[in-house]
């Protein structure tokens, strides 16, 4: 068991040593101690790491490849609803205690928006989520499905891009979206799925940040309520917009791909049994 754990774990230390090596070199070469600028170039050398092993596992661990184009529909309902569960997640947890009670998640606030715009929108909202998406669901979630079958691996990776965010605010975040992401990339058997679900929800949260008329809408109760309110419907039809396509997607890969269809059916059965 503790092989199992730390073979799906070990992975995760390939980035942060990375963005401790950049910022070492940084500070003693460059004398810089822009820590967005760090992360950005953490990101990019961890990238070709990650899809290296992220394909590797990938080939390990599916039988059926469900080849399916996802539908212009399909991707903008991707975009709205991540974008919508950032928002409704960061006003719920707005209203908790949590902010007061662990307030160490602010330096975190402060290292993603000390640069300009141009540089959150590259390291948070473009980069950051790719190396995340290929270190989480790409490997770890896939060696805990290896492991411990899909639902467990959907809710121990989700718990584990939690903790990695080293913080109790954004932890509590990072689950929720996460266990989304996850399902978005078994959804769509696509790590795009969830990279362009985890980038729309990151840019729309550094968009709204700057937005000082967003801000006095948030000031107000009954625009908070509503804004909240309206987030979480937008997220709910979206998601149940995207469950219903799948029977339509699935009759267009068995039809592109009709020699897979016992194994498709050999994979129901087992998910099934699973459940």
């Amino acid at each position: 068991m503790l092989i199992k754990i730390w073979n799906c774990l070990w992975p995760l230390a390939i980035y942060m040593i990375a963005q401790s090596g950049v910022t070492v070199i940084g500070v003693l070469v460059a004398g810089s101690e822009s820590a967005i600028v760090f992360l950005l170039i953490a990101a990019l050398i961890c990238i070709p790491i990650y899809y290296r092993m992220y394909k590797k596992d990938y080939e390990l661990s599916v039988t059926v490849k469900h080849n399916v184009t996802i539908a212009n529909m399909d991707l903008i309902c991707i975009v709205v609803t991540s974008a919508a569960l950032a928002l409704a997640m960061n006003n719920i947890i707005g209203l908790t205690p949590l902010p007061r009670l662990f307030p160490g998640y602010e330096s975190t606030n402060e290292v993603i928006f000390e640069g300009g715009v141009i540089l959150q929108i590259l390291t948070a909202g473009i980069f950051g989520c790719i190396v995340e998406e290929l270190s989480v669901r790409g490997v770890v979630y896939q060696r805990m499905k290896r492991y411990w079958g899909k639902k467990n691996a959907m809710l121990l990776s989700a718990l584990v891009f939690g903790l990695y965010h080293l913080n109790v605010v954004q932890a509590v975040y990072a689950f929720v979206l996460g266990l989304f992401f996850v399902w978005l990339y078994e959804r769509y058997d696509s790590l795009w799925a969830s990279c362009i679900g985890h980038m729309a929800a990151n840019l729309f949260i550094v968009m709204l940040s700057g937005s000082s008329v967003f801000e006095k809408v948030l000031t107000s109760l009954v625009g908070f309520c509503l804004v909240t309110c309206i987030s979480l419907l937008v997220f709910y039809y979206g998601w149940n917009y995207m469950k219903q396509t799948k029977i339509s997607n699935e009759i267009q890969f068995v039809e592109k791909e009709p020699d897979t269809l016992q194994q498709l059916r050999e994979e129901y059965r087992e998910q099934e049994r699973e459940e």
